[in-house]
């Protein structure tokens, strides 16, 4: 026992070495407590949150302790909304995080939006969002298993950014006529959507964006001249710009956005969209990124080619079923043709068959009819000659010529000829008794 303690201090210090090592390999990952939403709701959220496996597969999460409850109540985060990334910065290095998850529910009619972030402490840049509508606290409880998913897959595939062109999401240009909060919310949505795509490494809004379009005196006022947009690229270090107003447009609301590039000011992309409520401009949001990206054109051309796929794939199952069917065809006409020589050959047997039966039934015919003709012009002749035979081969055995006649025979092959023969053979029997009457007289 005292030889196996050592060996067990060993093992579990290795083990606790490994999951060490492990750990801080991980970066570090701090939620904090949404806010929006019914009292203690948000807090409720992101609690659930964290505990989620797939939160741990990707990061270390850091667990929940009263700084960040003092923290968020300095900031007044749990009442003020929409936070800027730099001010979640500021509290995930507060905290020792390397990525800091927030998140903020808003009302939509009768049902919530929960809109969650993933922002890096150090580069400020959104790295990957998730947002979804619910009913009740009940509901999103359950789905959070799946967003959390959702969410760390993204995240993982976004954490190295650093090759990625930067884009600063600035404010929009919203006219009072048009409600507030739900045009912001579709912003951010918009600015989730766009570092969910990997196109880009996001900036969204901070105090820097916010300072550099005050300086330039373009605060929400949708007029953004090349000298602006230079400045607020070098204070922010960006390489685009997101832009983008929503105004009204009649009874609906028109949501235009554009990317422009800060070196000279000049619109790379952009795209509008109209929507009637702000749950119809959620569903536009995924399409707007989609076009700005290009993945829209990726996604169109990646349609149309695993649509010509298709078709390639169809014309060849066609053609396939053409030979096929021409394959069958041939088999079937083999089939007949050969079931035809079959009967042919059969129907050929058959009738020779009957011919020889006719023939044979010909030829015994012939043969009762000559018996019967024999038997009419030679039937008391042919007894005659037989019995005169029988009795001179009989009486002379020494008679070559009559022992060695097969009578029966030739009467068979050649009646006349045997009636002839017969004769000649009685008449020199007759003349030998004759003889041998005279020779016994004498």
């Amino acid at each position: 026992m005292k030889h196996f303690l050592p060996v067990l201090l060993f093992v579990f210090c290795a083990f606790a070495f490994s999951v060490t090592a492990e750990a801080q390999t991980k970066p570090r990952l701090a939620v904090l407590p949404f806010s929006g939403g019914s009292e203690g709701d948000g807090n409720t959220i992101s609690m659930v949150l964290s505990n989620q496996p797939a939160l741990r597969n990707v990061f270390t999460v850091l667990p929940r302790t009263s700084n960040i409850e003092i923290l968020m109540r300095e900031h007044d985060i749990e009442r003020s909304g929409l936070t800027d990334s730099d001010t979640i910065a500021e509290l995930g290095k507060q905290l020792n995080a390397d990525f800091v998850v927030s998140g903020h529910i808003q009302r939509l009619g009768d049902r919530d939006l929960v809109h969650i972030t993933i922002v890096g402490v150090e580069s400020l840049q959104q790295i990957a969002g998730m947002y979804q509508e619910y009913s009740s606290i009940e509901e999103i409880r359950g789905l959070l298993p799946t967003m959390a998913a959702k969410l760390m897959a993204t995240t993982a595939a976004n954490l190295d950014t650093i090759n990625l062109p930067k884009l600063a999401v600035l404010p929009f240009d919203i006219p009072e006529s048009v409600n507030l909060h739900d045009a912001e919310t579709l912003a951010q949505i918009l600015a989730t959507e766009l570092a969910n795509s990997g196109k880009y490494a996001v900036l969204p809004r901070t105090s820097t964006i916010e300072a550099a379009m005050k300086e330039q005196d373009i605060q929400r006022s949708g007029l953004t001249d090349a000298n602006s947009i230079k400045a607020i690229g070098k204070a922010t270090n960006a390489d685009y710009a997101l832009t983008g107003t929503v105004t009204n447009l009649g009874s609906l609301k028109l949501f235009l956005v554009q990317i422009l590039n800060v070196e000279d000011g000049s619109m790379l992309t952009g795209d509008d969209r109209e929507y009637n409520t702000i749950t119809e401009g959620l569903t536009l949001m995924p399409q707007i990124s989609d076009k700005l990206t290009g993945l829209q054109d990726e996604r169109e051309r990646a349609r149309i080619a695993e649509l010509a796929r298709q078709q390639q794939q169809e014309a060849e199952r066609q053609q396939q079923e053409v030979e096929r069917q021409r394959q069958a065809e041939k088999d079937r006409w083999r089939r007949m043709e050969a079931d035809y020589q079959r009967q042919v050959e059969e129907q050929e047997q058959r009738l020779a068959e009957e011919q020889r039966m006719e023939e044979q039934r010909k030829a015994e015919e012939q043969r009762l009819a000559e018996e019967r003709n024999w038997e009419q012009r030679y039937g008391w002749k042919s007894n005659w000659l037989f019995f005169g035979l029988r009795g001179g081969m009989a009486y002379n055995r020494t008679y070559t010529l009559a022992e060695d006649f097969d009578v029966e025979g030739a009467f068979e092959t050649n009646p006349a000829l045997t009636i002839e023969a017969g004769a000649y053979l009685s008449f020199q029997i007759f003349s030998w008794l004759a003889l041998q009457a005279g020779a016994a007289i004498t």
